[in-house]
């Protein structure tokens, strides 16, 4: 399970850093979005019995997981409701990846390596110190494996809810407004997952 985060870590790495070599992207526009992913990626390979380092190390895996997770639905659920990135989406941001919402190419599997860790990273840094802190502040810590387990299928239940409910809403709902709702009911699931870890890692 580590070994597929860090891979999967490594593959949305290379393809964010190939479309910030792109003519409509440029690397230094993402220059902290890099630093972070990098950062990230290198501490979930920390193997110490340091505390403070255990704990950096839950939370990279969190953050990693929340990229992937974020990746992989905008992918998907902008692939099929491309009026997602072109209606309104962040248009008073000053974040570069609005100009592409002015021409004729949606774009949505470039937005979705842009977006997914934009969109994660700092939900997933809080939800990361919580959940480990939980973990390793006990007698009986959680270890990491089982840590990580929890959280990745966590995401991976929500997402599959997520997809079950999204064929739903395209039926009663704008096209342009779909994903808009269901980002928001995903937050909602999150809640929900984050307390039901928390339980669990409590009484682990």
């Amino acid at each position: 399970m580590l070994t597929l985060i860090r891979s999967l870590s490594l593959i949305h790495l290379f393809f964010f850093l190939f479309i910030g070599n792109t003519n409509k992207y440029s690397i230094v526009d993402f220059k902290s979005l890099y630093i972070i992913e990098i950062i990230t990626i290198l501490t979930s390979f920390l193997n110490t019995d340091y505390f403070i380092f255990k704990l950096f190390t839950y939370v990279a895996y969190t953050i990693l997981i929340g990229i992937i997770y974020g990746t992989i639905h905008d992918i998907s659920f902008g692939w099929i409701s491309p009026q997602y990135w072109r209606y309104k989406h962040r248009p008073y941001s000053p974040f570069l990846i609005n100009a592409s919402n002015n021409d004729n190419n949606p774009r949505t599997f470039q937005h979705a390596f842009i977006w997914g860790i934009l969109a994660t990273w700092k939900v997933s840094l809080i939800l990361g110190f919580l959940l480990s802190s939980i973990s390793l502040f006990k007698t009986n810590i959680v270890p990491l494996y089982d840590y990580v387990y929890h959280v990745f299928y966590g995401s991976f239940i929500i997402y599959i809810i997520c997809a079950v409910n999204f064929f739903r809403l395209k039926q009663i709902v704008s096209p342009k407004n779909v994903l808009r709702v269901l980002n928001g009911q995903s937050y909602y699931l999150f809640y929900i997952m984050i307390l039901s870890l928390m339980i669990y890692f409590i009484t682990y």
